[in-house]
């Protein structure tokens, strides 16, 4: 085999970071078969701001700290350590090579003087307020400063870089590497940055070739050159590899294809899955359909007993054999049959690992999250160590067992009777048929609501909501809010700071194209309602054109029905509600389990998801499908996933946000007003809500136990 020499190029990237692009060539000398990748990173020059103020210690004075950021990068956050910025490297290795060693050097160090950096704050679940009669987190504490690492004269974080392991992605090998341009000398305060990083990554060929899910398609290259940081290092994998066109169950290849029971595949028209696939397949995505009985034949040699593993094992075949790059889940997913909405599955969710996390659970650090990531990530088994908890960190060396990294974009389609699915056929194929000069595709709304007392102090999810506010084009959307910390009340209202559920339902039937939600679950059932409404709020909705939806509320999205008390509901989770209603939206990503926020909104943990979801719609030059928004989303956030407990719960949260839509539904951007010719603009509802108009509401609408409108 034939030995590679990387000859570097240095070059500036972007804002945030530059890279040394890599050119490899063959070596006169066959006797040594390493291979080295030397990348250069030039971080930007950190920004320093007012951050954090609160008490040295509980008997301590007041102080105010500091925050470092560096343009491009993310916080890492340990609670009660110094915050400092982390940026991830993303390198491509060679095809059929294994890493043999890995250098970081740190370039050099520059002074920026002596500050109190501020420490980590604590995550905690989103979870209801005083207002729900029981206070979990309406008088929360700041994290005081860990009093050892800060009287330490040791550099911190001690090393200049951290590994944060390799995940492969449709076959390409990726190693990630955490970097920290930022030092600090605790007990002197002095703080300094590094201008750039060096690393060398020393690679040999593979004592056994392995292809795993490489399947060479262009379209994977394409993805993963976006990701990595040396794309040219994609010439060393194949081209002339081809799927074979016959899985046990398809002929040919698909993009697309739908996963249901033969109930709901013979449902009559005009909304049925033909229908949906016929609009796709016209759209030039070439979609089938294929029923969970078939699957369970076709597989039934390979695992016993194991639904789950099965759909996995076919959405495996048909990528790599047919193709596939969307799946769409077409049934509901429930947990147990109770009666009500709760039925049997038609296609079964996996629950995960929950990292100890889920209060007073019965099953304690075993599984607990409903995920559909388990057929979007196709890589390995998830329960290595086969004791039934899928998703451990622990299951395969360093965690390989887990795959993170998506092959194929799931969403869920959570019906399960002729009417749901005839709702959410309808409003899927009435938005992607959505000219994007229809005016109401600007009206955007931001929605937050109070969240409890931090250190004796109001939060508020609008101050979470205005982060989310900024990514949005502002010459594309119009973009109005919604929020309990702009909110007064009236004279007669005994409960300031809180917004009638009457004023979003009249803004969802006026038409609104996007609604991005920040805020505790309502009344304290936390499955059955979001934003102040309940489900059967969501089924009365009127609006005429189909929203889509994005919420950090915890348990809005259980579509396995179960509680935060273990106890599997008679009925479906509210954003179930919203997709299959005949009304509402067309689709919603939010939380199986709870959300979790912190006091920091940079490094709240389900913030740092919704932020990049929207960053891979507008800023990363991702087709927008919103299942493939969603799992780039995630993907962003692989190095904030380790052993840390703030990585377990980003690990959590990466588990737990679902979408329940289409994922191969594009995200309709519409045109810039002066691209607009000769379109009257619609007039949105006025966002900015004069208090003397909410005089034309009703009362505001009290708990009465109930969960009617």
């Amino acid at each position: 085999m034939k030995r590679y020499q990387t000859i570097c190029l240095i070059c500036l990237l972007g804002l945030s970071l530059g890279f040394a692009s890599c050119l490899s060539v063959p070596a006169e000398d066959n006797s040594d078969t390493r291979s080295e990748i030397t990348l250069r990173y030039h971080p930007e020059e950190p920004m320093i701001e007012t951050g954090l103020e609160m008490m040295t210690t509980p008997e301590g004075p007041k102080v105010t700290y500091r925050s470092v950021t560096v343009p491009g990068s993310y916080n890492r956050v340990i609670p009660g350590e110094p915050v400092l910025p982390m940026m991830t490297a993303r390198i491509l290795i060679p095809f059929g090579d294994d890493i043999q060693d890995i250098k970081v050097v740190a370039g050099e160090k520059k002074y920026l003087g002596k500050m109190f950096i501020e420490p980590g704050q604590a995550a905690v679940p989103i979870n209801c307020t005083d207002r729900c009669g029981e206070n979990y987190t309406s008088d929360l504490e700041l994290t005081p400063l860990n009093e050892t690492v800060y009287a330490s004269a040791d550099p911190y974080p001690e090393d200049v870089y951290s590994m944060a392991g390799v995940q492969e992605k449709c076959g390409y090998k990726i190693l990630y590497i955490n970097l920290y341009p930022v030092r600090y000398i605790p007990n002197t305060r002095e703080t300094y940055y590094f201008g750039t990083f060096d690393i060398t990554v020393t690679t040999a060929p593979a004592e056994k070739l392995d292809l795993g899910l490489f399947r060479g398609s262009p379209q994977d290259r394409e993805v993963v050159d976006k990701i990595v940081d040396n794309p040219e290092a994609a010439a060393t994998y194949p081209n002339d590899v081809a799927p074979m066109g016959r899985s046990l169950l398809l002929d040919g290849e698909y993009d697309y294809v739908i996963i249901t029971s033969q109930y709901l595949k013979d449902a009559p028209g005009p909304y049925n899955f033909q229908a949906l696939a016929d609009h796709k397949n016209l759209r030039g995505v070439n979609t089938t359909i294929v029923t969970v009985e078939d699957i369970y034949e076709a597989y039934k040699y390979m695992c016993r007993d194991n639904p789950q593993k099965k759909i996995r094992l076919f959405i495996r075949d048909a990528y790599l054999n047919n193709n596939i790059t969307y799946v769409l889940l077409g049934g509901d997913g429930d947990g147990a049959s109770v009666g009500g909405e709760t039925m049997d599955s038609i296609v079964p969710t996996r629950l995960l690992w929950a990292c100890g996390y889920e209060w007073d659970s019965p099953v304690r650090n075993r599984a607990g999250i409903a995920s559909d990531i388990y057929y979007a990530c196709l890589d390995g088994t998830y329960d290595s160590n086969g004791n039934g908890i899928y998703g451990e960190p622990t299951d395969g060396p360093d965690g390989s067992d887990v795959d993170l990294s998506a092959e194929v974009y799931v969403g869920r389609a959570p019906v399960d009777t002729y009417g749901e699915l005839s709702n959410f056929v309808r409003k899927t194929i009435s938005y992607e048929r959505t000219n994007e000069t229809e005016p109401y595709l600007r009206s955007v709304w931001m929605v937050g609501e109070y969240l409890g007392f931090v250190d004796n102090e109001e939060r508020w999810g609008g101050d979470y909501k205005d982060t989310i506010k900024d990514k949005f084009p502002q010459d594309n959307f119009s973009v109005q809010t919604l929020y309990d910390r702009d909110h007064t009340g009236r004279e007669c209202d005994l409960d300031d700071h809180n917004w009638p559920k009457s004023v979003l339902v009249e803004i969802i039937n006026d038409n609104t194209h996007t609604i991005n939600h920040m805020g505790n679950p309502n009344f304290c059932e936390m499955v059955g309602y979001v934003m102040k409404m309940g489900y059967n709020d969501a089924d009365a909705l009127t609006n005429d054109k189909p929203f889509f939806g994005y919420s950090q509320a915890s348990y809005a999205g259980a579509f396995d029905n179960r509680d935060d008390s273990y106890v599997y509901l008679p009925h479906d989770c509210v954003l179930e509600h919203f997709v299959t209603a005949p009304c509402g939206a067309f689709g919603f990503i939010g939380n199986s389990r709870f959300g979790w926020w912190s006091p920091d909104v940079s490094t709240s943990p389900s913030q740092r998801y919704d932020m990049t979801f929207w960053n891979a719609i507008f800023a990363e030059n991702v087709t927008p499908h919103i299942g493939r928004a969603n799992q780039v989303s995630k993907e962003d956030n692989i190095g904030s996933i380790d052993e840390t407990v703030y990585g377990e719960i980003m690990r959590y949260c990466y588990y737990e946000i679902n979408l329940l839509g289409d994922p191969e539904t594009p995200y309709i951007i519409p045109p810039a007003l002066d691209r607009w010719a000769n379109v009257e603009e619609a007039k949105p509802f006025n966002g900015f809500i004069e208090f003397d108009e909410f005089e034309k509401f009703d009362e505001f609408e009290k708990f009465d136990g109930s969960l009617t409108s």
